[in-house]
C-alpha cells in the first residue's frame, strides 16, 4: 500500500524526480516528468562520477560539462543540500531544457545518508520571459532618462516615479521628487486648476504656473495619460 501511496505521488508530481543511491551514485527512481524532462529513463552503468556525461549536462554560461562536484544529486550523496538554475540538459532527439535543480540527501534513522534525490524542473519559458522583461525594463529607462521634458507617474497626486528631466526642470533631486505631493511644484495660482484637471481625467495639454524648488515661478505645459 505504501508504494502504490508512493508511485501514485511521483506520478502526479508537477516536478521531475530522480534518486540515486548513495555512495554508489547508482539511479533507484525517476518519475514521468523527470524521464520528460531528460528524454531518457533509468540508464544502466550510472555513477556518481559519469552521471553528468551519461544525462548530457552543461554548465552555463560556457556551456562546459557540468562538473560533477558541483552536481546537486552528488551534494546531496555527500549529505548536503543544493540549489542550482544554471544547468542545461540536452536530450537524445537534439532538443534542450534549462532546469532549475534542487538537491537534498536522503538520511536513515541512524544519520547515515542512504540516498539523494533531486527535483528539478524546465525553467527555459520563465527565463527567457526574465530575459524578455529584463530588455524591455532597459529599453524603457533609456526612453525614459533620455526625455528632454519632465514626466512623472503618480498615484494620487504623490508621485511613484519620474526622470532626470524632472529633476533638471524642478531642481528636485530623484530622491526628493519620489513620494512627494506633485502639487508642490504647482503654484498657488493654478493649483486649483491642476486639481481639476486630475479629477477629470482631463488628457489635453494645458498650461499653468510651476514653482522650482528655490522658489522661482514659471510657465508649465502639463499633458496627462
Amino acid at each position: 500500500k505504501q508504494n502504490d501511496i508512493f508511485r501514485a505521488l511521483l506520478k502526479n508530481m508537477p516536478i521531475g524526480i530522480f534518486m540515486v543511491e548513495a555512495p554508489t551514485g547508482k539511479p533507484l527512481v525517476a518519475n514521468e516528468v523527470a524521464m520528460n524532462i531528460l528524454g531518457r529513463g533509468i540508464l544502466p552503468n550510472v555513477t556518481g562520477e559519469n552521471i553528468s556525461e551519461i544525462y548530457d549536462a552543461y554548465k552555463l554560461p560556457n556551456m562546459e560539462k557540468y562538473p560533477v562536484k558541483e552536481l546537486p544529486i552528488v551534494a546531496g550523496m555527500e549529505g548536503k543540500s543544493l540549489h542550482v538554475e544554471d544547468m542545461v540538459v540536452k536530450r537524445p532527439d537534439g532538443t534542450e531544457s534549462l532546469l532549475e535543480v534542487i538537491g537534498t540527501p536522503v538520511i536513515d534513522k541512524d544519520g547515515k545518508v542512504v540516498a539523494s534525490i533531486v527535483n528539478f524542473q524546465d525553467i527555459t519559458k520563465r527565463k527567457e520571459s526574465e530575459r524578455e522583461l529584463k530588455e524591455s525594463e532597459e529599453r524603457y529607462k533609456v526612453l525614459h532618462e533620455a526625455s528632454f521634458g519632465g514626466i512623472a507617474i503618480h498615484d494620487k497626486g504623490y508621485i511613484i516615479e519620474c526622470n532626470k528631466g524632472m529633476s533638471d526642470i524642478t531642481g528636485f533631486n530623484y530622491e526628493e521628487l519620489i513620494g512627494m505631493n506633485g502639487l508642490i511644484l504647482i503654484s498657488d495660482k493654478t493649483r486649483d486648476i491642476v486639481k481639476g484637471n486630475i479629477s477629470a481625467g482631463y488628457e489635453k495639454p494645458y498650461e499653468v504656473t510651476g514653482i522650482r524648488k528655490n522658489g522661482e515661478e514659471y510657465p508649465l505645459r502639463l499633458h496627462a495619460r
